[in-house]
C-alpha cells in the first residue's frame, strides 16, 4: 500500500527526481559562496514536475535539505552555531544562535521554492509560445 502511495505521490509527479536534482545542484552551487544561485537550483529541479505547487515543494525541500546538511557538517567540523550565536548577539538577541541558523535554512528553502516556481512557469510560457507559434503556422 505504501509503495503505491509513494509512487503516485513522488515518482509520477516528478517531485522525487526534482528533489534529488535540487539537492545535488544546491550542494554544488553553494560551494561558489553565492546564495542567490539557489534560485537556479530550484528552477532546474522544477523541470521534472508538472505543477507549480510541486515545483515550489521540490525547490523548497531540496535547498532546505541541502542547507541543513551543510550546517550539520559545518557544526561537526567547526562551530556553525557559534557563528549563528555571534549574529544573534549582533541583532540584540543573545541565546538565539540556533534560531538564526534555522532562519537561514528557511530563507534558503524559500529561494529554492521561488526558483522552482520561476522555472516551472518559464517552461509553461515557452511551451505556450511554441504551441501558439505552431498553430499560427498551420493557419
Amino acid at each position: 500500500m505504501f509503495q503505491g502511495v509513494f509512487e503516485r505521490t513522488f515518482m509520477e509527479t516528478g517531485i522525487f527526481h526534482g528533489y534529488m536534482t535540487t539537492i545535488l545542484l544546491a550542494f554544488i552551487l553553494q560551494q561558489t559562496g553565492f546564495w542567490v544561485l539557489m534560485i537556479p537550483a530550484g528552477a532546474i529541479g522544477a523541470v521534472f514536475t508538472r505543477r507549480i505547487l510541486h515545483a515550489f515543494v521540490t525547490g523548497f525541500l531540496g535547498v532546505a535539505t541541502a542547507w541543513s546538511m551543510i550546517f550539520l557538517y559545518l557544526n561537526y567540523i567547526g562551530q556553525a552555531y557559534v557563528v549563528g550565536e555571534f549574529f544573534a548577539v549582533l541583532i540584540g538577541a543573545p541565546g538565539f544562535g540556533r534560531l538564526v541558523v534555522s532562519l537561514s535554512i528557511l530563507l534558503g528553502g524559500l529561494l529554492g521554492g521561488f526558483g522552482g516556481v520561476v522555472g516551472r512557469t518559464s517552461l509553461e510560457l515557452v511551451e505556450e509560445l511554441r504551441l501558439t507559434k505552431t498553430s499560427h503556422q498551420d493557419d
